[in-house]
């Protein structure tokens, strides 16, 4: 699942602290803490990666720790496409620990297997998500004929309860 990233990411890389809302064996982790903070330019807003895989953004910023939003966190959500054809919508986080790609017109082509990746969302001091960067697998879609929209499950590449270190996306260069 290479895709090409038109530059080169600054990575901070930093160790899984906890994962506060997450009880192994019964629940899916929606968020984790991560040994970087503001004192180390972390801030709102920064991805979170593994490899070239998206699984979360920074949410807030202590000085010397951070609480990330995984993209299974129904508080999670981000612009994205398919690889494949460029199909536009919203991954976001569900209660089930699984994510959903939404607002996906009826005319776009989206299919099983599909690799969706994200659109981009970066701002002008360079926080926030590059795109191009893999999100995770479609296992399924849901296209009704009378819906505007379609959508579609999604499985993240990485497993998450086995993680020790990420990396904060610092900016491109």
């Amino acid at each position: 699942f290479e895709t090409p990233v038109s530059k080169s990411l600054q990575l901070l890389p930093s160790r899984i602290v906890s994962m506060p809302r997450s009880l192994p064996g019964l629940t899916k982790p929606t968020h984790m803490v991560v040994d970087r903070g503001s004192a180390d330019r972390v801030q709102a807003g920064q991805g979170i990666i593994v490899g070239d895989v998206i699984i979360g953004k920074v949410h807030k910023a202590s000085s010397g720790l951070s609480e990330v939003i995984l993209v299974t966190s129904p508080d999670f959500s981000l612009a994205a496409k398919t690889a494949r054809t460029g199909a536009i919508g919203v991954v976001k986080g569900s209660d089930n620990g699984e994510m959903v790609l939404e607002n996906v017109l009826l005319s776009e082509d989206i299919k099983k297997d599909d690799v969706v990746v994200s659109a981009g969302d970066l701002q002008v001091n360079g926080v926030g998500m590059p795109p191009d960067l893999v999100i995770g697998t479609i296992i399924s879609v849901d296209k009704k004929p009378s819906a505007l929209f379609q959508t579609a499950r999604i499985k993240s590449l990485v497993d998450l309860d086995r993680l020790s270190t990420v990396f904060v996306v610092m900016g491109i260069q």
